[in-house]
């Protein structure tokens, strides 16, 4: 699949790029520093995810579409909407009907009873959080607010899929905590396509490992877990 400029355009729109000149306002400390953010709420970047990690988004979800991999795209834990909005307009230039379903609160998360005393989740007092109207005006600004976008408002252990979706491809999580990680691999995975992609953001987070890791042995699947990014803003996923 040859390169598109405007999917390179939109993974520069969405983490802010073109704006700030970074590669992650994240990681930027005139942005964010200390747990929180510098600058005002309209001007922070849409995703967090760097360009790696967009990079790393886009391949997999060609992948998919080559391979003939049934299913709808999925993110829990969506924030300002940026990884699902890159998801549309993706499908969209290709012009593949797979729907992008998002998951979240849009509120503060609860805390995890299986986070350990550093890790940042749980000490941030400026949370990662939007309004789900938020959310739904950056995809109108982008063009991709359609009848192809579904929102899931509410608590991941009590979602409902749309009665459309059948099949997963790609389910994104980026959840942060222990308790929200096992509640959306048991309402995700049973969904799944054989060759689907599950990415799990919040790699450096010891809670969010350990629930992976117990639903693998607890559900006894042969999956390879790899690691894709160090640090902060580190990623893992597997294929089924």
């Amino acid at each position: 699949m040859k390169t598109n400029l405007y999917i390179e355009l939109l993974k520069s729109a969405i983490n802010n790029y073109l704006y700030f000149g970074t590669d992650s306002a994240a990681s930027g400390e005139k942005f964010f520093n200390n747990s929180k953010w510098l600058i005002p709420n309209a001007l922070k970047p849409h995703t967090l995810c760097n360009r790696s990690q967009l990079d790393f988004l886009e391949r997999v979800m060609i992948h998919l579409i080559e391979n003939k991999v049934a299913g709808d795209f999925v993110e829990a834990g969506v924030w300002r909407g940026g990884n699902s909005i890159f998801m549309r307009g993706f499908l969209k230039v290709i012009g593949e009907n797979r729907q992008v379903i998002l998951i979240d609160q849009f509120m503060d998360g609860a805390l995890s009873t299986r986070c350990v005393s550093n890790e940042q989740f749980d000490i941030w007092t400026n949370r990662l959080v939007s309004e789900i109207e938020e959310v739904k005006t950056h995809f109108r600004r982008y063009g991709l607010l359609d009848d192809f976008i579904s929102f899931c408002h509410g608590k991941i252990s009590e979602i409902e899929f749309p009665d459309s979706v059948s099949k997963i491809a790609l389910a994104r999580l980026d959840l942060g905590s222990y308790e929200s990680y096992s509640h959306a691999l048991n309402k995700i995975y049973p969904l799944m396509s054989k060759g689907g992609c599950v990415i799990l953001g919040d790699w450096h987070l010891e809670s969010c490992r350990a629930a992976v890791y117990d639903f693998v042995r607890n559900n006894k699947l042969n999956v390879l877990i790899s690691e894709l990014f160090k640090g902060h803003l580190a990623d893992a996923h597997f294929f089924i």
